[in-house]
């Protein structure tokens, strides 16, 4: 049985029929005014008709990326991935080089250009959490949308992750094919208490928890303002003095269930992208999965087919059409 990787992309061949119609309406036009075919070659024109409707056809299923027969195995359908972002004012806290959001957002980057084929999304979160990104495999888009990440995307400072955990099991898609993924970059502070039960209700519900834990232990002042401005400033308590901010590791690890590949602490942002892309990337499949012969895909070939059909229809003979008669004067 065929299989297809991006099967969506298949609704686009319903243009077809419309694409028909409008050539079919050009081809009628252009022939009213056109020399009539050369005897016995009116085969050739109904063929210059199809051929460019054929182009389209196998430039659809080069999109949905047919999979051909293989000796059975899983399917990998595509992993849906969540990116939970802190983004209170505790992750300008500069114990780490040059800020703790600065170290999110380079790894926010380095984990999408890791991305194969899984759809991505972004939640933001502070005192109350918010959708950034819908789940997309535009991953220009997203690499460039999180490099601009601040605490003025949020009116509402403090940090509200269970919002934030409950907010993003709501951006998967409804009828998941793969894997679900929630990766949490946070420096672990969080003044709601569910935070754990959110946690344990996606684990119920079949979706994989990882977390980065973005500071150190000894910490440092919490800053407030906009970044690299001359308006930043460290926050102060009530009695003037300034508020400090530490990674709680603990927390971040018991909402991943202790487990070692759940947590890492953010150092080198390149190695703790690499290390979760390749964690998500070799979970094992739903239970719910169906069965299905795996294979290779074969989007080349239909590319090739429609690069075939092109040069076809432009080396059609120019002889296609009979030449005129010299009118008499």
């Amino acid at each position: 049985m065929m299989t297809f990787e991006a099967p969506h992309y298949l609704r686009y061949a319903g243009l077809l029929p419309l694409l028909l119609a409008a050539y079919a309406l050009s081809r009628y036009y252009t022939a009213r005014t056109a020399w009539p075919p050369a005897p016995g070659r009116r085969w050739l024109t109904y063929a210059r008709w199809a051929l460019p409707l054929l182009v389209v056809l196998a430039l659809v299923l080069a999109l949905a990326n047919p999979l051909g027969a293989g000796r059975g195995g899983w399917v990998r359908r595509a992993t849906q991935l969540v990116l939970v972002v802190d983004v209170s004012n505790s992750m300008l806290t500069r114990d780490v080089v040059p800020d703790r959001l600065t170290q999110a957002r380079l790894t926010l980057g380095s984990i999408v250009r890791q991305l194969r084929s899984e759809q991505v999304g972004v939640v933001v979160f502070a005192g109350n959490a918010q959708r950034y990104l819908p789940l997309t495999t535009d991953y220009a888009t997203v690499g460039q949308a999180c490099s601009s990440i601040t605490p003025a995307l949020l009116s509402r400072q403090g940090s509200s992750l269970a919002e934030a955990l409950t907010l993003a099991a709501l951006v998967f898609s409804p009828d998941p094919p793969g894997n679900r993924v929630v990766c949490i970059l946070s420096d672990g502070e969080s003044h709601a208490r569910r935070d754990q039960q959110v946690a344990d209700s996606l684990l119920r519900a079949g979706i994989h928890v990882f977390a980065i834990g973005v500071g150190t232990a000894q910490g440092g002042p919490v800053w407030e303002g906009v970044p690299g401005s001359a308006r930043l400033r460290p926050k102060l308590d009530p009695q003037g003095q300034p508020i400090r901010s530490a990674l709680d590791a603990a927390r971040l690890r018991r909402l991943v269930h202790e487990q070692p590949a759940g947590y890492q602490q953010l150092d080198d942002y390149e190695v703790v992208a690499t290390r979760f892309v390749q964690a998500a990337q070799q979970l094992p499949p739903p239970a719910g999965a169906r069965r299905l012969a795996a294979g290779q895909p074969q989007f080349r070939v239909c590319l090739l087919v429609a690069l075939v059909l092109l040069l076809v229809e432009l080396a059609l003979p120019s002889i296609l059409y009979a030449r005129p008669y010299a009118q008499p004067d």
